[in-house]
């Protein structure tokens, strides 16, 4: 059964777990350093710190920092796009979010950026993106379906 996350008001850190369903052993030394680097990729789009990990052949253990959520410009926004996305949709956004401010719908620009501004500095958020990118990493390299954890993760 999965343990519920507690997850406290403003800056905390957290002890986060999770394992492979079926206790496969999947994380060779390949796989381990396509997670670490999805693992760095989702820290630096999210803001959530990675303080230290532990990647084992069927668990992972991460050690964060949630810090208070920040507000961000649009050039950090487009660097922290860059980490997660490809270049035509960043290109593409960048675009749109450029051409809505010359028109002075600066509104618009931040409704755009909240879509994904939203999933910043969120310990939920970041964990769901990391596990989600894996699965499907994974499963398009090993030609299965379905999510590669088993009920949900832990934090502490």
């Amino acid at each position: 059964m999965r343990t519920a996350r507690i997850v406290e008001d403003g800056a905390a850190y957290y002890h986060v777990i999770s394992r492979v369903v079926d206790r496969r052993m999947v994380f060779t030394p390949d796989e381990k350093e396509r997670f670490r680097k999805l693992m760095r990729a989702v820290e630096e789009f999210s803001g959530v710190q990675i303080l230290t990990y532990a990647l084992m052949t069927n668990h992972w253990h991460i050690l964060v920092y949630v810090p208070e959520r920040q507000a961000v410009g649009d050039g950090e926004f487009i660097r922290r796009l860059k980490c997660l996305y490809g270049d035509g949709r960043v290109d593409v956004l960048t675009e749109h979010l450029g051409k809505l401010r010359a028109d002075g719908q600066h509104e618009a620009a931040e409704a755009v950026k909240a879509d994904y501004t939203c999933r910043m500095y969120d310990l939920s958020e970041f964990v769901k993106t990391l596990k989600q990118r894996a699965s499907i990493s994974y499963n398009r390299r090993n030609h299965r379906k379905g999510t590669l954890w088993r009920n949900g993760s832990r934090a502490c």
